[in-house]
């Protein structure tokens, strides 16, 4: 467990990081769902020609499954993005860092508020797109967070960074670290 913490070479990269991975999650996920979905009533609408395999009964049985499952994506992106938060409050109390690293987290977090908002105002025009909007309008949880991502990254760097604060306190005092 302590060689986990470390490595910090990338601690203060971390809201970048998960600004980015937010909005790849649920864009890759979206576009996954839309395509099987757009497979799957591709095959489930073969006429069948006498004498041949029924593939739409194959393709009912095989792929109607499996596209219905992947409705949890809505919940695992979201689940995906929520983890990725707590993270970054986990590694900034644990790792062990100068006072002077506070304040270029603190622009760290300002740099990912500002690459967020490009982003969201993507995944917007996404959404109103009329292929895969409908697709992603399902995603309800995720799509909320990478529509207000400025907010959320916001609210998780002003949070990481008071976790951060007090993790270097904890050092100063003699406090138990790992």
């Amino acid at each position: 467990m302590k060689r986990m913490f470390k490595s910090k070479k990338a601690e203060l990269m971390d809201i970048i990081i998960w600004v980015v991975s937010a909005f790849l999650i649920v864009v890759i996920l979206g576009f996954w769902i839309f395509v099987f979905q757009s497979l799957t009533d591709a095959m489930t609408s073969i006429p069948t020609q006498p004498g041949a395999p029924n593939i739409s009964d194959i393709a009912h049985q095989i792929l109607v499954p499996v596209n219905n499952a992947m409705r949890n994506f809505e919940w695992i992106s979201f689940a995906m993005i929520f983890a990725m938060g707590i993270a970054i409050f986990i590694f900034n109390y644990y790792t062990h860092r100068n006072p002077a690293f506070f304040w270029l987290y603190i622009l760290m977090v300002i740099m990912a508020v500002v690459i967020s908002v490009p982003l969201s105002n993507a995944y917007e025009d996404l959404l109103t797109d009329n292929v895969i909007g409908s697709t992603l309008t399902g995603l309800k949880a995720s799509s909320f967070i990478v529509l207000y991502l400025p907010l959320w990254t916001a609210v998780i760097g002003i949070f990481g960074a008071i976790f951060l604060f007090i993790g270097i306190q904890r050092d100063k005092e003699g406090g138990v670290g790992l």
